[in-house]
């Protein structure tokens, strides 16, 4: 059974020293049970029925594990592998024996001070302190790397009043450029696509100690569906892998009713894999946990369309006049003020349509201009996004929020 609770190193060191005298006891068929701390502990029989060099990959990674916990010290899982390349063919492999040593020693991953290689981000309103550091995420440009051990600090402080998750690296970066956290007090993460336990662990200690809201943007797509599941149930069925899921994770968009306002250039059908991955979820009552996530898998089936988020890129403009312009970009409306607008571009009464051009290029009603989405705010009655045009900073796109799942 894994220990979860927090284990001072003497308890693991005489682990180890137990399983060591186990591997003396197969190779010198005596009992050495008198010199265990624990003499009822048992270990798997499939340990040593197999190929030699699985148990030298086994021994490899206690030895390691001592030395670590002598030291005081931590590796990631990366590590390991790097360190036993002439041992461990890949990284999976690595893993699978990490696993093996977890279970042999009785205790988390964590509690070994071996955490998984860091593939989340952070940022925003947070700050860290332990001692006399402080580590403010806000002053960072993209934030920092989620690791297991990033909480275990002395203090944790935060302004936010939202956890945003998105599902996507790139939209995490455009919204770290543009501090979001200023325009919307929040912590921003992402876990690129899939996240790891520790991503997850992160969104539950910090919507647990600051019960903050959560929610969730990505692409209107199978595995966009998927990675939100992942964050909000845990999309496998061990215990393990449920232990840090969101359960009140909110999905936000993207969603069905917002494809009346993509360009139809921009919707991509559904591939044969991707059907069935929505035939699997619609089959499978445990993760759809409300009838309206329920209805968005239904509609995409129907559709037989995805769309990614960066579509809204491409916006129509629905009006013009003397103070701006309005445009439709995907499900958000937005108003480009004039003074806004590039000063190259003049606005004209003189045409049969209002309009402001600038040479051969007009901005008028059905014109596709291009935006570029720089930032989203959720704040339970708005979204906002930052929206430029040729590079130059243009105004603030609003729309009513989309309903929440």
């Amino acid at each position: 059974m894994i220990n979860c609770n927090r284990v001072n190193k003497k308890s693991i060191l005489e682990a180890i020293e137990d399983f060591v005298l186990h591997i003396f006891s197969w190779f010198l068929d005596i009992n050495v049970d008198i010199f265990k701390n624990n003499a009822d502990k048992k270990y798997s029989i499939k340990l040593f029925d197999k190929k030699l060099i699985n148990l030298c990959r086994t021994v490899s990674v206690v030895e390691l594990v001592n030395e670590i916990i002598m030291k005081d010290k931590n590796c990631t899982q990366r590590e390991i592998y790097y360190k036993f390349y002439n041992i461990f063919r890949e990284q999976n492999q690595a893993n699978k024996h990490i696993k093996d040593v977890c279970n042999i020693l009785g205790y988390e991953r964590s509690s070994l001070n071996i955490h998984a290689s860091e593939k989340g981000c952070i940022a925003g309103l947070l700050i860290l302190k332990k001692g006399y550091e402080i580590l403010n995420l806000s002053e960072h440009e993209n934030g920092i790397m989620i690791n297991e051990f990033l909480l275990n600090v002395d203090k944790i402080e935060s302004m936010a009043n939202y956890i945003i998750v998105v599902e996507k690296y790139s939209v995490y970066q455009k919204l770290c450029e543009n501090k979001i956290w200023n325009i919307l007090p929040s912590i921003l993460i992402t876990g690129k696509g899939f996240p790891d336990l520790s991503t997850r662990k992160i969104i539950c200690e910090l919507m647990h100690t600051f019960q903050l809201e959560c929610v969730y943007v990505g692409d209107f797509d199978p595995h966009g569906i998927k990675i939100y599941l992942n964050y909000k149930e845990g999309i496998k069925s061990n215990d393990k892998n449920n232990l840090y899921a969101c359960k009140n994770m909110k999905w936000i968009g993207m969603c069905s009713n917002d494809i009346v306002f993509f360009p139809k250039e921009s919707l991509i059908s559904l591939t044969k894999k991707e059907k069935n991955i929505l035939q699997n979820l619609k089959n499978n009552k445990k993760f759809l946990s409300t009838s309206q996530l329920k209805n968005e898998i239904i509609q995409m089936d129907r559709i037989n369309y995805k769309f990614e988020i960066e579509a809204v890129l491409d916006a129509i403009v629905t009006d013009v006049n003397k103070l701006g312009f309005f445009a439709q970009a995907g499900p958000l409306k937005i108003f480009i003020s004039r003074t806004a607008i590039p000063k190259y571009f003049e606005y004209s009464e003189d045409l049969h349509y209002p309009c402001f051009s600038s040479g051969d290029y007009n901005i008028k009603p059905q014109t596709t201009v291009r935006i570029k989405l720089q930032g989203i705010r959720y704040d339970l009655s708005n979204m906002f996004a930052i929206a430029t045009i040729n590079n130059e900073y243009l105004g603030c796109i609003e729309s009513n929020i989309l309903q929440v799942m």
